[in-house]
């Protein structure tokens, strides 16, 4: 049985003008879109970096309260240095890594040198 809103030719879809719409419309919405999204993700990026950077400073003074001294190495806030008997830690679960595939470092007053 045939459908009675069916064309003469049998056929039902969408015209050339109809699709082209579509398609236009499309593209605008995707023209506004897609640049906010890359600097949202730029930004979040940099928001987390720095959030590391302020766990591990913050984990270097707590490591300062308890030793005395701030740590050689990010290594000595995971596990005891051999020397430090007063070594309350680990200060950090594991050590993150920056954004550039670059581990942080520590500069000899406990602050992160990038």
């Amino acid at each position: 049985m045939r459908n009675k809103r069916s064309s003469k030719s049998g056929s039902c879809g969408f015209t050339l003008i109809e699709v082209l719409l579509a398609v236009a419309i499309l593209g605008m919405i995707l023209a506004q879109v897609v640049p906010h999204y890359d600097s949202a993700i730029l930004s979040s990026k940099e928001q987390a970096q720095q959030a590391n950077r302020l766990r591990i400073e913050g984990a270097a003074e707590l490591y300062r309260l308890d030793t005395g001294a701030f740590p050689g190495c990010l290594e000595d806030l995971l596990s005891a240095p051999p020397e430090v008997h007063s070594w309350r830690g680990p200060y950090l679960d594991k050590i993150p890594i920056q954004r550039n595939g670059k581990p942080y470092s520590l500069n000899a007053k406990g602050k992160v040198e990038m």
